[in-house]
């Protein structure tokens, strides 16, 4: 147990942020309450487990998956899919800490790396430049400054002699370079050439939200019940559709994954009772026997509490990262389909405030335990980031009423207790939401950290209609991931998607730079685009503007190619048998959620760089076409040269007022170049029936292409993070 004394033990206290206001003043755990130092001494045990600064690699996840699929060499990619988690669900350590009162790690124990070697291991091989040497990815992992890890050696030597050998060529990503290869050299030369946006290929499914609260009702036996009934209706006798078999196997691999889910909740239910037998304290003891008998029952029956509620939501979302890694699996809207649990305990006298709240906080804090591991160049981007798995509170019903309940009320409590970076928490706000809700959801922000995000449902809501979804299904939309928007199946009509919002951070600066120079990279000389003729041929910045579309389109296609190749991988080879038992599509379908399972399928981009493209292009539009300033021929030079002597002429073009500003040249040119970039991107359909959907945000993204970027017109100097200069 990690000592603390009364003066440190609370964040807020030791931190003296302002802590005035009624979310502190009516909160359901006072600091000095002992279930509040409770919640405070698993935050800190947390924050202080880590081998020095190095976050420990565990080979567990990476030596069963490894095992299980040797062992089933020539069967069904789904069947052999659904054993190998089996296997991970059956046989990986599992531990309960001596403070928690929800049980279950996302890993095989707490605070370390698995590492997921279907989908992210060759890159481990790769080699980088680290520190003016050349190395490994591997090696560099025990050295650089951001999301340095360590390993025990004996566990490495196994990595790298047996288990990595073993998916040299059979690797997500490795299945995806080769159909790239094959089929689209055009796309994949366009991203080795040009590193203008950064596709996910080394990783599981992201960005999703469970059907969990059909478990709560049902219970995994209940969802094994409604897959047998979908496996009767296929007649073998007389099979209508020519993927008869693919359905048949997806559905034994959902069976297989629901079974192994079962054992695995019973592991930590025989692991509590031993627990308890020996425990000295009457009092945890007691607490222990408590949570036995809930593993016992949830996940695999209906929960009957608030706490088996709980318990079984987080044991099927640590398992959706134990089975398909990735990150950004969200909760949803946790305060809607929790409601009635709580609600039901308190009427009964079953549970009492602080309980339930104690309980939600213990929650909060199982959320921050997945780690993930990042390469070289990710780490620099994205830093810091762990599950991602975003909790979504208030906004409206399915009705268009209010939707703001005593759960929203507990979970911003708890948010602001636990304080971790993990989970994330975003309000949905409207005309209506209750001034003390909004007034508190403030109160957080002001103590730091940049949670909750604050989002709009009277622009959310009609974005959802204008793709296509449903209005009760787009009342019901969650937030996850950073800030991506999905519907919430625990909501509304029980109605789910697939919108894998992670094809890649786009540059939208290099369309301008590869428009300036007529398609060639100038960073390696490669023509990258379509000629789309030397610049000091047109005739206005209209010409231009239109050799930047071209270039965009070029561009946004090639990332378009390799996202449907990277799900037709998914489907084909690293098939999704737990994503398929968690989503009501697919489970009714019987057709895999990277196959277009699930009732909404859109595949989302963010674009990178829209200010400094609206400053390259105000820049080129002022001095070049408005005033005849400069030159194509000296603005050209100056680029190549990267500014060097040509600092008169950089000035004048960082002179040329910039885009936030309220300065109507910029800011014009922003719009336009959003129009063509949404025109263009979201002209192209998904192979899972949906269509590509794009927005901007960046998170440290912008230091990773702003190194594969020359210099541009807005001052920018080569290979420098946007806004610098």
């Amino acid at each position: 147990m990690v000592e603390m004394d009364s003066e440190h033990d609370i964040w807020w206290k030791r931190t003296k942020v302002p802590v005035s206001g009624s979310l502190f003043a009516e909160s359901i755990l006072k600091p000095d309450h002992p279930e509040e130092m409770r919640i405070q001494r698993l935050r800190q045990h947390i924050l202080t487990q880590k081998n020095g600064k190095n976050t420990p690699i565990s080979i567990e996840r990476a030596r069963l998956i490894t095992e299980s699929y040797r062992l089933t060499e020539g069967e069904p990619s789904m069947i052999r899919r659904a054993k190998a988690i089996a296997n991970i669900f059956s046989k990986i350590p599992i531990s309960i800490h001596e403070d928690e009162l929800l049980v279950g790690h996302p890993c095989s124990s707490q605070g370390v790396i698995e590492i997921d070697p279907e989908f992210q291991s060759t890159w481990l091989l790769d080699k980088i430049t680290f520190d003016g040497k050349e190395m490994t990815e591997f090696e560099a992992l025990f050295l650089r400054d951001r999301e340095p890890c360590s390993i025990d050696p004996a566990d490495l030597r196994e990595l790298i002699e047996d288990i990595l050998p073993y998916w040299k060529d059979r690797t997500h990503q490795t299945y995806v370079m080769k159909e790239l290869e094959r089929n689209y050299p055009d796309a994949i030369q366009y991203y080795r050439s040009s590193e203008a946006f950064l596709p996910l290929f080394g990783a599981g499914v992201c960005h999703t939200i469970q059907d969990y609260l059909s478990v709560l009702r049902q219970g995994l036996h209940g969802l094994k019940l409604e897959i047998l009934e979908r496996m009767k209706a296929l007649d073998p006798i007389s099979p209508r559709r020519t993927d008869h078999y693919d359905l048949v196997n997806t559905y034994r691999a959902m069976m297989i994954v629901a079974e192994a889910s079962i054992e695995h909740s019973e592991r930590y239910a025989t692991l509590s009772c031993e627990l308890a037998e020996k425990e000295p304290s009457r009092e945890r003891a007691d607490e222990l026997r408590d949570i036995s008998e809930i593993c016992q029952k949830v996940p695999a029956n209906p929960a009957g509490s608030f706490w088996e509620a709980l318990q079984s939501l987080h044991l099927m979302h640590l398992l959706t990262f134990l089975a398909e890694s990735g990150a950004s699996h969200s909760p949803g809207r946790l305060d809607q389909y929790l409601l009635p649990y709580l609600k039901r305990d308190l009427e009964e006298g079953r549970i009492s405030l602080e309980k339930a709240q104690v309980l939600l906080e213990h929650f909060f804090i199982k959320c921050h335990e997945r780690v993930n591991l990042l390469s070289y160049e990710a780490a620099e981007g994205r830093a810091g980031v762990r599950a991602n798995d975003n909790i979504t509170i208030g906004g409206l019903d399915s009705e268009g009423r209010d939707a703001t309940n005593l759960m929203s009320h507990m979970a911003l409590e708890a948010y602001v207790h636990v304080h971790l970076g993990d989970p994330p928490l975003s309000v949905r706000v409207h005309r209506n939401t209750p001034d003390a809700f909004l007034r508190k959801t403030l109160e957080a922000l002001r103590l730091g950290g940049g949670m909750p995000k604050i989002i709009n449902d009277e622009i959310l809501i009609p974005g959802f209609l204008a793709n296509r979804v449903s209005l009760r299904d787009a009342r019901n939309y969650a937030d996850l991931g950073c800030q991506e928007n999905v519907v919430d199946p625990n909501c509304g009509d029980r109605s789910d998607a697939n919108g894998r919002t992670n094809a890649g951070y786009l540059n939208l600066l290099k369309p301008i730079e590869l428009a300036i120079f007529n398609g060639t990279n100038p960073e390696n000389g490669v023509q990258l685009g379509p000629k789309t003729a030397d610049p000091e041929t047109f005739g206005s910045v209209e010409d231009f503007f239109e050799a930047v579309r071209q270039q965009l389109d070029a561009e946004n296609r090639a990332n378009v190619v390799i996202n449907n190749v990277i799900e037709y991988c998914f489907w084909k080879h690293t098939p999704s048998p737990f994503h398929n038992l968690m989503h009501p599509g697919p489970r009714a379908s019987g057709i895999d959620y990277s196959q277009g399972g699930c009732r909404y399928n859109w595949t989302g981009a963010t674009g990178v760089g829209l200010a400094n493209a609206a400053d390259s292009l105000a820049v080129i539009d002022r001095l070049i076409y408005r005033t005849g300033a400069i030159s194509w021929k000296d603005l050209r030079t100056a680029l190549r040269n990267n500014w060097a002597g040509f600092e008169s002429l950089r000035q004048r073009c960082i002179g040329v007022p910039k885009y936030g500003m309220d300065e109507e040249l910029p800011d014009g040119w922003a719009k336009r170049y959003s129009d063509i970039f949404f025109d263009t991107y979201e002209s192209h359909p998904t192979p899972r029936g949906g269509h590509f959907v794009c927005g901007f945000y960046s998170m440290g993204t912008y230091v990773t292409l702003g190194k594969h970027t020359g210099a541009t017109p807005d001052g920018r100097a080569r290979a420098s993070p946007w806004l610098t200069g």
